[in-house]
């Protein structure tokens, strides 16, 4: 893959994410008309989708580095510096 190819796929996930997001808030915008119980479990459910998010990227970290993508490049994707990529995800690289 190169750099443009790479780059497009990129701008299509950041797309794609922001589209994700945008169906996320909608509860998160109307949490003031809600009582404490859909509070509460609303936030126990993003509590678990962020754990089941957090394993998909680390998946997906060790399958780019088996494929030769450098800390650099995966700190692009995640939006993280080289460094703090190779930090937080390659304790065990």
């Amino acid at each position: 893959m190169t750099t443009t190819d790479a780059n497009d796929l990129l701008e299509l996930n950041d797309r794609a994410g922001m589209q994700l997001l945008g169906s996320l808030s909608g509860p998160v915008l109307n949490l003031s008309k809600n009582d404490d119980v859909t509070a509460l479990a609303s936030l126990r459910a993003l509590c678990i989708t962020a754990g089941l998010i957090e394993t998909s990227v680390r998946e997906y970290v060790d399958h780019a580095r088996g494929n030769g993508a450098s800390w650099a490049q995966i700190g692009r994707a995640l939006d993280l510096t080289r460094q703090a990529a190779q930090q937080r995800y390659g304790a065990h690289d």
